[in-house]
């Protein structure tokens, strides 16, 4: 009964320094990591504006960077995304690991503006699009945008939603409207081997 119970104490505290640990590294227990991705892995997009299709397609992986080729009605052409999903030379819409509450920021300089985002991991709940019902994490981003020669200020919000299954941010939703921020959602996609880890 002993042994019992000092076996039984020993893994209570196993136990608590594990998850002390774990929450100190800045990780939450039920978050998500970032994607794995092979070469063939396909999403098809709708662009809501016009109902065209945008396809990204996996075609290699350099180091810690993965080349899709993006095919839009315009034409198609390669792009370079990190390990975390963000396109390289953009802002960075998601960092991993991601859970709800969680917030980061971006900021960009460039000699006609200073455009800084803040982004907010606001829940986690089922969303539906025309590639099926997910259970997502819907983020918001709010860019603030100013011009310096113009001496002009801007601010929009864009709310999009990453699911673990797809492997992708699954819907794109803008309340403004803009050539660079395209409002699309997931119409399909397609995995070469195992899924991303669902649940």
């Amino acid at each position: 009964m002993a042994m019992r119970l000092v076996f039984l104490w020993m893994a209570a505290v196993f136990l608590s320094v594990f998850i002390f640990n774990y929450l100190e590294a800045g990780i939450k227990i039920g978050s998500t990591e970032p994607p794995r991705f092979e070469v063939g892995d396909e999403w098809i997009f709708i662009d809501r504006r016009n109902t065209s299709e945008i396809s990204l397609k996996m075609i290699k992986e350099q180091g810690d960077i993965y080349v899709f080729e993006e095919t839009t009605k315009i034409g198609s052409g390669q792009i370079n995304y990190d390990s975390q999903l963000n396109r390289i030379g953009g802002d960075k819409k998601l960092d991993f690991p991601l859970y709800p509450g969680k917030k980061w920021s971006w900021r960009k300089w460039s000699r006609a503006a200073l455009v800084k985002a803040d982004f907010e991991v606001l829940a986690e709940e089922t969303h539906r699009v025309p590639a099926g019902v997910f259970k997502a994490l819907k983020i918001r981003a709010v860019i603030d945008a100013y011009f310096l020669g113009l001496k002009h200020s801007w601010r929009g919000t864009i709310f999009y939603w990453y699911a673990r299954c797809a492997g992708n941010i699954i819907d794109v939703a803008p309340d403004f409207k803009s050539s660079e921020i395209i409002p699309m959602s997931l119409k399909s996609y397609k995995f070469q081997n195992a899924p991303n880890e669902c649940g």
